[in-house]
């Protein structure tokens, strides 16, 4: 008797784990046969699906950064997130209310700034030609762990386009622009070329902008300036 009811604890128990874990195998190849569509890597600092982030995570697309003058432009109406400007090249992300040295700016990794920077709003980040980007991914939280504490009020990474083409030749792209408030002028420009083992991008920019106007109808001088950019 008590042979017999070891065997069957030992089928009751052996039967329900082997019924979760082939259907689980099964769920796991599926999952990684399938394409990613949007991946982000500020948030965990290596590729997975957008869907998969617990941090509040906020990815702006390549359209809508080549929209915007400066990079920061594009962060004005994402959610958690206030542009501050207060000449036509400075615009800051404040992040949560937190600002400066407490919101981790970087570019491809790259830091732009770190803790020991002034705690004010800070236009480094404006600075980053948008021509050759390919995503910028805000993260709105403390993400200290992974960055330190310079990141305590969140990141902002912008992330440069790779270049890639299925087959030999080339692709290119042309971005020009007028903006009648600060009399600024834009151009800018992309050039892809190679094949599907090695490929090339080469970019450049031209930004030029006059003083800031007001509401009243006045120019505020000297905030105007002259920016160029390669890649």
């Amino acid at each position: 008797m008590k042979r017999r009811s070891t065997s069957t604890a030992c089928l009751t128990l052996v039967g329900p784990l082997l019924a979760f874990l082939l259907p689980a195998a099964a769920r796991s190849q599926a999952v990684e046969s399938e394409p990613i569509e949007e991946i982000q890597v500020t948030a965990t600092r290596r590729p997975v699906s957008a869907n998969e982030v617990s941090a509040a995570l906020t990815v702006v697309s390549t359209e809508e950064i080549a929209r915007a003058k400066l990079l920061t432009d594009s962060l004005a109406s994402k959610p958690g997130v206030f542009l501050q400007q207060t000449t036509p090249g400075q615009g800051a992300a404040i992040i949560r209310g937190l600002k400066g040295s407490e919101v981790l700016h970087l570019v491809d990794g790259m830091r732009l700034n770190n803790a020991i920077f002034r705690n004010a709003p800070t236009q480094y980040m404006a600075l980053v030609a948008p021509g050759t980007l390919d995503r910028i991914e805000v993260v709105r939280g403390a993400p200290a762990s992974l960055y330190g504490s310079d990141a305590v009020g969140g990141v902002v990474q912008a992330l440069s386009r790779i270049p890639a083409l299925d087959g030999s030749g080339h692709r290119g792209d042309a971005f020009v622009a007028f903006d009648t408030a600060d009399l600024a002028r834009i151009l800018r420009g992309s050039v892809e070329f190679g094949d599907e083992r090695y490929a090339a991008l080469v970019g450049g920019e031209y930004l030029e902008t006059g003083n800031r106007r007001v509401g009243g109808g006045a120019r505020i001088a000297p905030s105007g300036y002259e920016s160029k950019g390669g890649r």
